[in-house]
């Protein structure tokens, strides 16, 4: 495993910074690490037990291990990966024997088009497995936004168990194991924290797009209908590190618009220069041009308008306020 990571980087240093490398590489160590110990925690004489449990395992001891950068990169777990692995382990070798058969038999008539047809079948089904879990309630859990060193200490957490176990002390284990409580706390109580925020945040975008969260509810305001797509694409990320339900509002085509809910009032107007927006009272002014003056409220231009940036990263591209 090394020595592959070695020759690929040698080949291009640059892979060092991909996700799949990171990923993909991460999983086999997880695999290799813990895999075995896992496996043996449990045994069956049936053999579809057996080969079902040891899969399972596969696919846990490959999460242990890439569980940091998927918090930290996706913001998100997936709650019921073990469920989906299990779907996956009939049909990903299907898949993988009927491509390599598809390929072996291509110059035979007819024969091609049985083994296509049972390849498209069962990557449907793949698929569909997939998709099945992911629309299951509480698939997935969101707003976990990791700092480098909460990714790093959680990876000298997670080997530090493997050490202790391995070498079966008992004080190592205990001390080990209340250090990855406290970073639980304070992971569970930050993302708590981010999905009870308040807030207004203008996104980067060419046209006027601002998302208002409140607790467990969003609303994303934007004022071109043709830019749907991308609107959705932000408010995704969006989502991602605060979570909650969206609800979407096109403005463009109104020249004033009231919301109530939980208590708390949203009032937009359109203007000549930009967007009037009251939040409770409180008043913020979305300029369509850089040094526009709004008095008593608070101003947010769009720079990003004339510097033409194609970035949707949240972390440059968005200005947030807390109400």
């Amino acid at each position: 495993l090394a020595l592959s990571a070695i020759l690929l980087l040698v080949w291009n240093p640059h892979y060092l910074y991909d996700i799949g490398f990171q990923l993909s590489y991460l999983a086999m160590t997880g695999i290799f690490l813990f895999y075995q110990p896992l496996s043996k925690l449990f045994y069956a004489k049936w053999k579809w037990v057996r080969t079902a449990w040891e899969g399972t395992m596969v696919g846990i001891a490959a999460q242990i291990m890439t569980l940091p950068l998927t918090l930290f990169y996706f913001h998100q777990f997936p709650n019921y990966f073990v469920l989906t692995n299990l779907g996956l382990m009939i049909f990903s070798f299907l898949v993988l024997a009927f491509g390599i058969a598809l390929f072996a038999v291509a110059w035979i008539p007819f024969l091609p088009k049985i083994i296509a047809f049972l390849l498209t079948f069962s990557l449907t089904v793949m698929l569909g497995i997939i998709h099945f879990v992911d629309a299951l309630p509480g698939s997935v859990s969101m707003a976990f936004v990791l700092q480098p060193w909460q990714v790093l200490l959680l990876f000298i957490l997670i080997l530090s168990v493997f050490g202790v176990l391995k070498k079966r002390s008992i004080i190592g284990l205990r001390i080990t194991l209340f250090l990855a409580v406290i970073w639980v706390v304070l992971l569970v109580g930050n993302r708590f924290d981010r999905m009870n925020k308040t807030q207004i945040c203008f996104v980067n975008d060419t046209n006027p797009t601002f998302i208002i969260q409140h607790k467990q509810q969003a609303f994303c305001f934007y004022a071109n209908a043709e830019t749907d797509k991308k609107v959705k694409y932000v408010s995704q990320a969006f989502q991602k590190m605060f979570d909650g339900k969206m609800h979407y509002f096109e403005i463009s085509q109104q020249q004033e618009m009231n919301l109530k809910f939980d208590k708390n009032h949203i009032s937009i107007n359109k203007q000549e220069n930009g967007y009037d927006i009251r939040l409770n009272g409180k008043k913020y002014f979305y300029a369509l041009r850089d040094g526009y003056y709004q008095p008593k409220s608070t101003v947010v231009a769009a720079p990003w308008i004339e510097k033409k940036s194609t970035t949707y990263s949240l972390a440059k591209g968005a200005v947030s306020f807390a109400y």
